[in-house]
C-alpha cells in the first residue's frame, strides 16, 4: 500500500569470511563449510538500487550478532526501512 513501511534485513558484505567463503559473480559468496550453500549479500547501494524506484525515505542501519552457538562469530548486517512511494 502507498505510505506502507518496509524493514528487511540483509546479510553485508563485512561478512564475508574468506576462510569459510569464496566468492562468486554478483555479490554471492559460496560456503566452504556447506558446499552448495549461496550467500547473498547487500550493501546499502545495492538495496538502494534495489528499492529506490517504489520506497522512498530511505535508512539505514548497520549491525552484527553472534552467527550461531556453534560459530560464534558476528555476523554482519544490514536494515532497510523504507516507506512505499505515494506516487509510482
Amino acid at each position: 500500500k502507498p505510505g506502507g513501511l518496509l524493514v528487511v534485513s540483509a546479510r553485508n558484505p563485512k561478512d564475508f569470511n574468506p576462510a569459510q567463503m569464496v566468492m562468486r559473480p554478483a555479490g554471492m559468496a559460496e560456503s566452504t563449510i556447506r558446499p552448495g550453500h549461496l550467500i547473498s549479500f547487500w550493501d546499502e547501494a545495492r538495496l538502494r538500487k534495489t528499492f529506490s524506484d517504489d520506497f522512498d525515505n530511505l535508512e539505514f542501519i548497520e549491525g552484527s550478532e553472534i552467527e550461531s552457538v556453534k560459530n560464534p562469530v558476528p555476523s554482519y548486517f544490514t536494515i532497510l526501512v523504507a516507506r512505499k512511494k505515494l506516487t509510482p
